[in-house]
Parts: structure tokens; sequence; C-alpha cells
């Protein structure tokens, strides 16, 4: 594994960490091997079973969680973190 450094405010820090990699933003990279793919994939699965699950919840008890403005924010981080974790794979499959 190769590993580039950057300096930022004279702080030697690493810029880029590269093998096959995934882009996480901000200049760093990490592998894309097969155990992590297998994660980022079982990840993406659980976040998208948790979405629908909520979004089926909504459906049907609509007036009673229009009013609780936590369980919406948690199915927004869920739906979120989904398509973070299905980007991050397409990433890794272009590379």
């Amino acid at each position: 594994m190769r590993c580039e450094y950057g300096t930022i405010s004279n702080q030697i820090v690493p810029a880029r960490i590269g093998v096959s990699g995934m882009s996480l933003g901000l200049g760093h990279r990490f592998t894309g091997g097969g155990f992590m793919k297998a994660y980022v994939i079982t990840t993406g699965a659980v976040f998208a079973l948790l979405t629908l699950a909520h979004l089926l919840r909504i459906i049907v008890e609509w007036p009673h969680l229009a009013k609780d403005p936590l369980f919406l924010l948690i199915t927004v981080a869920a739906g979120g973190l989904c398509v973070w974790a299905w980007r991050l794979l397409r990433l890794s499959t272009r590379s």
C-alpha cells in the first residue's frame, strides 16, 4: 500500500491512500478488496431494508408518525447511508 503526504497548516497528513480505491472524498481513498466489498454490500442491503421498513410503517401509521420528527430523521439517515454504500460499491467496480 502506498501513501502520499501533503501539508495542511504545517502538519504532515496523508493526502491519499491508494490501492484500487474507492473515493471517500477529501482526497482520501481506501481499498475495495473482497472483504470490504462484501461489507459495503451487506451494509447497503441492511440500510435499504431498514429504510423500506420505515417507509412502509410511515404509509400505514402516517398520522401518528408525522408528529415524530426523530422517526423521520432516522428514516432519512438510513436512506442516506444506503445510498452512500451503493455509491461506494459502484465506484469500486469502476476501478
